[in-house]
């Protein structure tokens, strides 16, 4: 068996072998390199189709970042459409999915605009009511107290002194 593994590394297969694993690995990077790019190439196909058909977004990208650990399958920020999902069927979901999100967002960005400056300005009115509603309620309350108070003092005078 000795002989066998001698024999091995003086031939040279061991090397070969060790070299036959770098060329795959480098063969597999390669191969893993071209399929994302051909992804992030058909996700940004896809984006171009979807701003064609609706004439919106045209200032959107797309950036495939495939992220198994990502809690998030993609995400709008920018401009720009993040897609973290690895597998291309889902990742182009996620994409058209991102792009509507975008699309009704946009459509609905001046109602919610304007709901918080209205909302601003009426919790601006409000703090105000209720700043004088506080204040008369003081003035009332100081008002019953000096009559309960002169009517405690009142009581222990003469009627002819009332």
């Amino acid at each position: 068996m000795q002989e066998n593994l001698l024999a091995c590394v003086c031939d040279g297969s061991a090397v070969s072998t060790k070299k036959q694993k770098n060329e795959e690995m480098a063969l597999r990077k390669s191969s893993e390199s071209s399929r994302n790019r051909r992804t992030a190439h058909i996700l940004e196909v896809e984006l171009e189709r979807l701003k064609s058909i609706s004439n919106h977004g045209q200032q959107l990208t797309v950036v495939w970042i495939p992220d198994g650990n990502s809690s998030l399958a993609g995400e709008v920020r920018d401009d720009i459409i993040f897609i973290y999902d690895a597998e291309i069927e889902v990742a182009l979901s996620t994409l058209r999915h991102e792009f509507f999100d975008h699309l009704i967002c946009s459509a609905i960005l001046p109602y919610q605009e304007a709901t918080i400056y209205y909302k601003t300005m009426f919790n601006a009115l409000l703090a105000k009511l209720a700043e004088t509603a506080y204040t008369q309620k003081e003035k009332a309350i100081n008002a019953l107290t000096k009559i309960m108070e002169e009517s405690i003092s009142d009581k222990g005078k003469p009627n002819s002194e009332k």
